[in-house]
């Protein structure tokens, strides 16, 4: 069977365009008790980014922003925007509403793909001049699965938008838009700057294939292998390894929904013919922790975008042999990769490299995999040479940063955030002394401890991990 050639691609749609035709026949994508083929999905995307088009007026250029869960729906937004020459703009679905609505009002994109209840609280009427491309939480579904619980949060009776995602998808298509790979953008990052406004880190096509192709050589899978999907990606290295990858092995993505009450499942009923691989965060090895019996050594590969201290990866025993830990840097289009890394050691993996001098780690990462364009330059810092361990609480102009898993989080916004929905003021932050990937947070009202607790279970992925201090 014929291969595709890494050096061929020249935009994500190659991709595509390559495996539906080698592989039409075979599962693409499993949700909501249906399974989708290659070909099917490669239809699919025709139909919606004709659709786009046609019906919202989506131009090559333009900035679309996408906050969806793992869903068939978030695989069809982002080949479709691909093919449509629009850059996407991924978000964690539990960013705080209010900077929602401040990349949502600023003017800088032209439109909004989310889910409509999640859409009724971030629709204001200086939004009104963006489109928005909307999805329900009974799209896609097989008549025994019911509704994506995932989908029904934050629902605002008598405001909800009408859902027309899924028949967008099954029309008639036209010819799709030439990608000029040295000039379209295909992602543009969030950057958060240190007064809580933010800019955009943009990759462009050949950018992005650059990554895609030296990705590639990290690890093989094999054909129709499950790979399990636990959350949503916010970076083109998470995209690349969580979606790209996959597709381009021939892989089914599963997407798991609800995963506190359907992980352990999803890993049984996936694993029982071929051991799967899965995309572990941190919430996700957290609930693995809980997992029994059989269901731990059905996981072949464990891809996580987190360092990871032996006493945390303890209970993964002789598994740990399945652990890689693939990093990210805010700007950097290509994963860090540590295979079996625990925190501590001697560095080893693509482009991290001890000092001449010995003082630890540094990351050295060429031009290639690094974003091109800058929407403004204003309190960015250059990636060159970075010590491994600058991933933390950094003060810039004598206003502070939060680097958590490489992405910038400006500490006046999570501040904002802690006051206005959990009452806590006054709080203060510094970088936790045995743990450089904690925040400790101290704030001054009595009984506050137990609203932050509660954060700490449902708040911001991107604004946790926090520690109180007393």
């Amino acid at each position: 069977m014929e291969e595709l050639d890494p050096e061929s691609i020249k935009s994500p749609q190659d991709i595509l365009d390559f495996i539906a035709k080698t592989y039409e026949s075979d599962p693409a994508v499993s949700y909501g008790g249906n399974v989708w083929s290659y070909k099917q999905l490669w239809d699919m995307v025709n139909s919606l980014s004709t659709s786009m088009r046609e019906n919202f007026g989506m131009k090559k250029g333009q900035r679309v922003l996408l906050v969806l869960p793992p869903s068939i729906q978030m695989v069809l937004s982002y080949f479709s925007l691909w093919r449509n020459g629009v850059s996407a703009i991924p978000l964690d679905i539990k960013t705080p509403l209010s900077l929602m609505d401040k990349i949502a009002s600023s003017g800088k994109i032209s439109g909004i793909i989310t889910y409509d209840s999640l859409f009724s609280h971030i629709n204001r009427n200086d939004t009104s001049n963006i489109y928005n491309i909307l999805t329900g939480a009974e799209e896609f579904r097989g008549i025994l699965s019911g509704k994506n619980p995932d989908m029904e949060n934050l629902k605002i009776k008598g405001t909800r938008q009408r859902a027309v995602f899924e028949e967008m998808c099954y029309s008639e298509w036209k010819e799709s838009e030439h990608i000029d790979p040295f000039t379209d953008i295909a992602l543009s990052e969030i950057q958060w700057r240190k007064d809580s406004s933010f800019g955009f880190l943009n990759f462009i096509h050949r950018k992005f294939t650059a990554s895609i192709r030296e990705s590639a050589k990290i690890f093989q899978a094999r054909k129709n292998q499950p790979f399990l999907v636990t959350k949503e990606p916010t970076s083109l290295m998470e995209i690349i390894c969580e979606m790209i990858l996959p597709i381009m092995n021939g892989q089914k993505l599963v997407m798991i929904e609800d995963i506190k009450k359907n992980l352990e499942k999803n890993i049984n009923s996936n694993g029982l013919e071929d051991n799967v691989i899965i995309w572990a965060g941190r919430n996700t090895m957290d609930l693995m922790r809980s997992i029994k019996g059989k269901t731990l050594p059905r996981i072949s590969i464990i891809l996580s975008n987190y360092a990871w201290n032996e006493d945390e990866i303890s209970f993964l025993e002789k598994r740990k042999s399945s652990l890689i830990s693939l990093e990210g840097y805010e700007g950097v289009g290509i994963p860090i990769m540590q295979r079996q890394f625990i925190a501590g050691q001697k560095a080893q993996g693509n482009f991290l490299m001890e000092t001449e001098e010995g003082n630890g780690p540094v990351l050295r990462i060429p031009p290639d995999f690094v974003c091109d364009r800058y929407e403004s330059d204003t309190g960015y810092y250059t990636i060159d040479k970075i010590e491994r361990d600058s991933m933390k609480l950094i003060d810039q102009n004598n206003e502070l940063l939060y680097l958590h898993r490489g992405r910038s989080i400006p500490i006046k916004g999570l501040s904002e955030y802690l006051e206005e929905n959990y009452k806590i003021h006054n709080c203060s932050f510094a970088q936790d002394s045995l743990d450089w990937r904690l925040l400790d947070l101290s704030f001054s009202p009595k009984g506050a401890k137990i609203e932050i607790e509660k954060f700490n279970k449902s708040g911001p992925g991107f604004l946790t991990p926090l520690k109180i201090v007393e």
